[in-house]
């Protein structure tokens, strides 16, 4: 006999079909209004004894008998919850009961009837797979209704979770249950003005804040970004034009992905770094990476993701150099800006790997509403979306240009 490692609750259910939204998802507390009519409450989450308590006002005790044994349960169940049933438009947010945090959850593709949001306010039962968040003693759910195939946006506004000390070494974490799911890395786009992660994940998952491997050497990269590339070796300061800072040497945040030699070419590690306005970018690396032959792959947000032309061998403090040729980059995927410099394609907007009409309807959009700031519709980084960021983008849609992946 094994007993599920799950709240058993016996009483009387309320009927309104959004108050069984709400308690199947959620532990019962003592100021529920089920709770003075249950008759027992077992979460079976004792440890080191055969006992099970009761958790309702009753004081009663079980003993497992025959050999019953505890198992981990892949319930979605939080302390607290949230849900909408509004079809493929549900969107909706939930704040931590005492940190402030919050996680904002929307269907962006597929089809569902609806959205469920929960908190769990402890730590998980197992945190393999998780660089944690020294402090961080809560996670997050999601899954759709009636929708096993939709894709849903996750965005965790992380302000209020104690002792972070750098953003940039930040990162959500995955899963799709608790029974039997390690954590595993998100790939979540970091946002450190607004403070938030945001990455996509399927019908079903849990999500968690934690952090970046420990770095313990630098990788240098040098690259350029067609879009925001001026003259003379030097790139627009865009996170000034658009608001975000005052460093004129700083052009925008880019993300390096580790990425293994052989197909299907797994993710291994990956970190964040600022590219700046002369190509440079100094990225923190863990120990696990020297020695090692991998493709480098690096992600910006509105431009063409770009892999290395073949794996590099990573040793601490040495450069790989995109911008000296096109065939530095894979399939020699670069446009040249100067004599003698080669950048990446620019007008990706919706990073999906190559540049089409859904890239132009973002920016269309954002242009008709005369739209200025952090926006990754403006494509030349001057602080504004408009006609002038169109031109990138006609011309690269025009020659048909994609990512290129080994």
């Amino acid at each position: 006999m094994q007993v599920q490692w799950m709240s058993l609750d016996f009483g009387i259910l309320p009927s309104a079909k959004h108050n069984c939204a709400n308690a199947c998802v959620v532990r019962l507390q003592i100021s529920d209004a089920l709770y003075n009519n249950m008759a027992a409450y077992f979460n079976f989450d004792e440890t080191g004894t055969s006992n099970a308590i009761d958790a309702s006002k009753e004081p009663n005790i079980a003993t497992l008998q025959n050999g019953a044994n505890r198992i981990l349960s892949g319930a979605p169940i939080g302390n607290t919850s949230a849900y909408i049933y509004n079809g493929n438009s549900s969107a909706l947010n939930l704040i931590h009961p005492t940190r402030g945090d919050q996680m904002d959850a929307g269907i962006v593709s597929g089809n569902a009837s609806g959205l469920q949001l929960y908190c769990v306010t402890e730590r998980p039962n197992t945190q393999m797979g998780i660089d944690t968040l020294n402090g961080n003693d809560a996670y997050y759910g999601v899954f759709t209704v009636n929708g096993n195939v939709a894709q849903v946006q996750v965005t965790h506004q992380y302000t209020g979770i104690p002792n972070i000390t750098n953003e940039n070494a930040l990162n959500l974490y995955q899963r799709e249950r608790n029974d039997n799911s390690p954590w595993s890395n998100s790939l979540a786009n970091l946002n450190t003005i607004n403070h938030t992660l945001s990455s996509t994940t399927t019908y079903r998952q849990e999500i968690m804040l934690g952090v970046i491997p420990t770095a313990i050497s630098a990788y240098h990269i040098k690259s350029y970004l067609q879009g925001y590339f001026e003259v003379g070796g030097l790139m627009r300061p865009v996170l000034s034009l658009q608001g975000q800072n005052n460093m004129n040497n700083e052009t925008d945040s880019i993300t390096l992905e580790f990425r293994e030699n052989v197909y299907p070419y797994q993710l291994l590690e990956f970190t964040r770094s600022i590219l700046h306005t002369d190509g440079t970018a100094t990225f923190q690396i863990p120990a696990s990476l020297q020695g090692m032959y991998v493709y480098l792959l690096l992600k910006h947000r509105n431009h063409l993701e770009t892999w290395s032309a073949e794996p590099v061998l990573i040793t601490a403090n040495s450069t790989y150099d995109f911008s000296t040729a096109a065939n530095k980059a894979y399939g020699s995927n670069q446009v040249q800006v100067e004599n003698g410099i080669w950048a990446f394609f620019t007008g990706d907007i919706n990073q999906d790997g190559v540049v089409d009409g859904l890239d132009y309807n973002d920016w269309e959009n954002d242009n008709n509403n005369f739209a200025g700031g952090y926006f990754s519709t403006d494509l030349n980084g001057d602080g504004i979306v408009d006609g002038l960021d169109f031109i990138f983008w006609e011309q690269n849609s025009n020659n048909f240009v994609g990512a290129m992946v080994p």
